[in-house]
């Protein structure tokens, strides 16, 4: 790799706390690689349990500065390195603004949070529900509201807030969220919140559309049988040096899976469910029509 170059970019970018870690344990990753060295090997060096290591590289925890200068010694860390490296550790012990709403946050969902800040890129495929990236305010308070039902109204306040909050990745400058949302027809057939809600939330989709970074597609009720049917999951890809990151979420638990394989099966999934789906026009067409029917 071109630590040069490397060093020059990731100084000009400002990353979330958990963006940070995984760039953090990534480059660690890479430069432990470099120098020939296993995870046990740098454990013994270090003077810690390998998971440590481990840790540390898939950005579960921070090295601390110790750790950090030990570590770039052990690598031979380029001179031009060392202040990104520290830079990125520091961001990386920062609160996220995520911190905010951790009353009402589900478990492990923050770390879905950081990854889709972070994120340059996101398929998503939803069976039942329209993309949270994609809902509108009023869309997602119905949904909130039938889904938590023990939540006080302040609460379900406090999750629509965070998932409005959410979408800000889709106007960041200069670069935004590329999302391609695939989601089943009878989705968009669902008066979530009533037919005014429901109308507005399909005008919504319309209007999104638009966005050259936002792609929709819709799968069709005549399709029948596909490869979608067995639930939803999001690709989400960081960068060309990290590992795409597939997430399934469930009433059950939160899932994230980084196998190559398992990776590699949904990636292959979600080819069959986007050639299989409408086309973009075609789905916004559709998207149209529903929206005329209901009226």
């Amino acid at each position: 790799m071109d630590w040069n170059m490397e060093a020059q970019r990731m100084e000009q970018e400002q990353h979330s706390p958990i963006a940070a870690r995984l760039w953090l344990g990534n480059m660690l990753r890479d430069l432990r690689e470099e120098a020939e060295l296993t995870g046990a090997k740098v454990a013994k060096e270090l003077g810690v349990h390998p998971p440590r290591i481990s840790n540390i590289e898939k950005g579960r925890s921070v090295p601390s500065k110790l750790e950090l200068a030990k570590l770039a010694e052990i690598f031979s860390v380029p001179k031009d390195l060392l202040p990104v490296l520290h830079e990125l550790a520091s961001q990386s012990r920062k609160k996220s603004w995520t911190t905010t709403y951790e009353d009402v946050l589900p478990e492990k969902y923050e770390k879905y949070l950081g990854l889709e800040e972070a994120a340059h890129s996101l398929k998503d495929w939803h069976t039942h529900m329209i993309c949270g990236l994609l809902q509108t305010s009023e869309h997602s308070r119905a949904l909130l509201t039938e889904n938590n039902l023990y939540a006080a109204p302040h609460e379900t306040d406090r999750l629509v807030e965070l998932r409005m909050r959410r979408q800000q990745v889709l106007d960041r400058s200069p670069k935004p969220l590329q999302l391609w949302a695939i989601m089943e027809e009878h989705v968009l057939r669902r008066p979530v919140g009533g037919a005014e809600v429901h109308r507005r939330q399909l005008q919504h989709l319309l209007n999104m559309q638009e966005h050259p970074h936002i792609t929709i597609q819709i799968t069709p009720t005549s399709l029948g049988a596909h490869a979608g049917l067995d639930g939803p999951f999001s690709l989400l890809e960081i960068g060309d040096s990290y590992p795409t990151i597939v997430y399934i979420e469930s009433r059950s638990g939160n899932l994230y899976k980084e196998d190559i394989k398992d990776i590699s099966l949904h990636k292959s999934l979600y080819d069959q469910i986007q050639g299989a789906a409408l086309s973009p026009v075609g789905s916004a067409r559709l998207i149209a029509k529903i929206m005329k029917e209901a009226a």
